[in-house]
């Protein structure tokens, strides 16, 4: 950024933006469900509904 400074960078970076804000998402919600899958797993082997 120092050499470059910081409006060259957010000109090379802004196009990226929004792709990188879906690889995020898409991120976010193979977690939650990773999450929800290891709670309910947990819960099936103490017995609770």
């Amino acid at each position: 950024m120092l050499i470059f400074g910081s409006e060259a960078l957010m000109r090379w970076f802004d196009p990226l933006r929004p792709w990188l804000a879906a690889v995020g998402f898409v991120l976010l919600c193979l977690a939650i469900r990773t999450e929800w899958r290891k709670r309910s797993a947990i819960r099936f082997m103490i017995g609770e509904n």
